[in-house]
């Protein structure tokens, strides 16, 4: 489902993990709704979380063989997830207690994180800056989005998105509160549209494919971008390499059989014999290759473990690692390379030696052929993202800057929109 958010303030918890969309809520919130447990109300394990961060931690399987690790404590559903999940959404406010790993869970039905399955409408959300608990935490208010934000402001709770420009907070919510109410109106179309790709534009960092890396500052995120580039080099150097000594390996063979009186028919024959096995020896790798970056490569998987680091000896300790794996698989190839080129005169009379030595060639230049694409892979999607990442920023940031992540897949028409709505309304400079 499309994020039915409007996400703007972006933060990292520093306790959980990038997908983590729990955050504390205040006690008015626990009081505001009558969240009542069989203890008492609720105060300070109230936990917040949306159907998408369900769908990620497979939320699905609750019932089934495969025990969740969530957070001990309560968490929020919308009436939709809990008509879904439970089989009923009658009372905002009922509580449904699970026990996972002899930990209790309760499940609050809320009137306020409501999502776009229930009524098929686009509702945004409202993002609140919780610096003290160092999260983020997005209200979906429906009806009772004034009486939410007047509470959570009232209670130096929600600091709402400080920015660069001179406009105080109360008129913020004021002209973002006129921005939707245009929309649902469909009093102007270009609200109505940019409303509906704020799913699509603004993200949390790392949950989509092609989305960007947000945590590091400018500078770090500048030298590790130098650091790929070094990575790419030397993963094409290694693949320049390896062709190379194939070839090298060819023509010393083709030089040997000639000595020995070959024909050349015998040696076109060799030839297309090797590359064949090569071919053959490779092509599971391939395969293997396809599938990962199909379901891993493709910006999920190395963005969702890049995202957990944000210092730069961690970058580099990153990178050393895959140039170890790099110099390691080197080596072995070459190891064997040469102890095989070496006595390849007598590899010549012994056939039997020959053939088994050849065949443990052609699986090590299959394992380092993967080995190099994976790698490539890895380097250009990273340099991809973290240039695209780079240039949506200012050379420098501040606290009071608001950040902003664009989705690579918008497109330049939709961001023409958003920004020139954005300007008019004031909510950025330009």
């Amino acid at each position: 489902a499309p994020y039915p958010l409007f996400e703007m303030a972006l933060k990292q918890s520093p306790h959980f993990s990038v997908y983590s969309r729990f955050v504390k809520l205040p006690n008015i919130i626990g009081q505001m709704y009558g969240m009542i447990d069989d203890v008492g109300i609720i105060e300070e394990e109230v936990y917040a979380a949306d159907s998408n961060f369900m769908k990620l931690l497979n939320f699905k399987n609750l019932f089934g063989s495969e025990t969740l690790k969530l957070m001990p404590g309560n968490i929020l559903l919308s009436k939709s997830n809990a008509y879904k999940y439970f089989g009923t959404s009658d009372i905002i406010g009922k509580v449904f207690t699970m026990k996972l790993k002899d930990k209790r869970h309760n499940f609050i039905v809320s009137g306020v994180f409501e999502d776009i399955a229930w009524n098929n409408t686009y509702r945004p959300g409202f993002v609140c800056d919780l610096s003290f608990h160092q999260d983020i935490l997005v209200y979906e208010y429906g009806y009772d989005r004034d009486n939410l934000l007047n509470s959570l402001s009232d209670d130096n709770v929600c600091f709402l998105l400080k920015k660069e420009q001179n406009i105080s907070e109360r008129e913020f919510v004021t002209t973002f509160s006129r921005l939707t109410e245009d929309a649902y109106k469909n009093t102007r179309p270009e609200n109505s549209l940019l409303l509906q790709r704020f799913e699509d534009i603004f993200h949390y960092s790392a949950n989509v494919k092609n989305d960007f890396i947000e945590k590091g500052d400018i500078l770090s995120l500048k030298y590790y971008r130098v650091s790929i580039l070094v990575l790419l080099l030397l993963t094409a150097f290694n693949y320049i390499l390896l062709q190379t000594n194939l070839t090298a390996k060819r023509h010393l063979e083709i030089g040997i059989r000639k000595v020995f009186g070959a024909s050349q028919i015998s040696l076109a024959k060799q030839l297309f014999v090797e590359a064949l096995m090569l071919a053959v020896f490779t092509a599971p790798f391939i395969v293997l290759y396809y599938f990962l970056y199909q379901n891993f490569l493709d910006g999920y998987l190395l963005p969702q473990v890049i995202v957990h680091t944000n210092k730069l000896w961690e970058y580099f300790i990153w990178l050393g690692i895959l140039l170890f794996v790099i110099i390691a698989i080197s080596t072995v190839y070459l190891s064997v390379y040469v102890s095989a080129l070496k006595p390849i005169e007598a590899i010549h009379r012994k056939s039997k030696q020959k053939v088994g030595r050849k065949f443990g060639i052609y699986i090590i230049v299959g394992v380092q052929f993967f080995v190099s694409l994976v790698l490539l892979t890895f380097s250009i999607n990273i340099y991809r993202q973290l240039n695209y990442g780079l240039s949506v920023h200012s050379t420098h940031k501040t606290a009071n800057i608001l950040n902003i992540y664009f989705d690579s897949n918008i497109s330049r028409n939709d961001y023409n929109i958003l920004k020139s709505n954005l300007l008019n309304y004031g909510m950025v400079k330009a």
